[in-house]
């Protein structure tokens, strides 16, 4: 029984570690209708997206992740992989 305040003390360190983070990057190859609904299908497939806001006219995604499970490369890896070349913008 000693054993259960100890594993929850340790999970309840993790938990207060993950943040959430935004990152904003650029989709300058995002031309049409279709682009923005490819794009955001691809980020939210990634572990650790919580939210993509696609704005074709600014041609830009914003993305909220858990920064202990995702990064901005995997992000930039998928919009690559879904044919779009992507830059994050500095904050």
């Amino acid at each position: 029984m000693k054993l259960l305040p100890i594993i929850f003390i340790l999970l309840s360190i993790g938990a207060a570690n993950a943040a959430d983070q935004k990152i904003v990057i650029e989709v300058g190859t995002m031309v049409c209708g279709a682009d923005p609904h490819n794009i955001k299908n691809s980020l939210a497939a990634i572990s650790g997206v919580k939210q993509v806001d696609i704005s074709l006219p600014d041609k830009t995604a914003t993305i909220t992740y858990d920064d202990q499970v995702s990064n901005a490369n995997a992000m930039l890896v998928a919009i690559a992989g879904a044919g779009y070349a992507g830059l994050v913008k500095p904050r």
